[in-house]
């Protein structure tokens, strides 16, 4: 399957746009409408399969497009859904990219344990570095506790 840049650029664009989605599902609720209702969860499945076709520097320029440094709860909200999806998603450029944010100290604390905490159960081609990495991850929270 060739894929050509220009489709690339409205996968980019539909996972923007799916994101703000999700955040006005979370964030603003109207009526009576359930998030079932406004398929949030399928939402949240089709970016991150979206995700899974780009490489890490894509990946990446997403994250800085997505995860705004204002503090307005919809873009910490914006920032967490996309970091989950990132982590769903579980091909290696994403879980690396996962891991160098850690390590860069972008997430922290009870964030970045969490992320650690599911990616088992979502990377989906494990390989000897990926697991170096991962597991040395884990160590750098550790040690960055006590």
């Amino acid at each position: 399957m060739l894929v050509t840049p220009l489709k690339i650029d409205e996968m980019k664009n539909r996972v923007v746009v799916l994101v703000r989605e999700i955040v006005e599902d979370i964030v603003k609720p109207t009526g009576k409408e359930t998030m079932a209702e406004k398929e949030t969860l399928d939402k949240i499945n089709t970016v991150s399969k979206i995700l899974r076709r780009f490489n890490y520097d894509v990946v990446e320029a997403l994250y800085r497009r997505l995860a705004d440094k204002r503090e307005t709860v919809e873009d910490k909200t914006s920032r967490n859904i996309f970091l989950d999806c990132v982590a769903i998603a579980g091909t290696n450029p994403n879980v690396k990219l996962l891991l160098d944010l850690i390590e860069k100290k972008e997430i922290v604390g009870e964030r970045a344990c969490q992320i650690l905490m599911t990616l088992p159960m979502y990377i989906r081609t494990p390989t000897k570095e990926l697991l170096k990495a991962y597991f040395v991850s884990r160590i750098h929270i550790v040690i960055d506790r006590n």
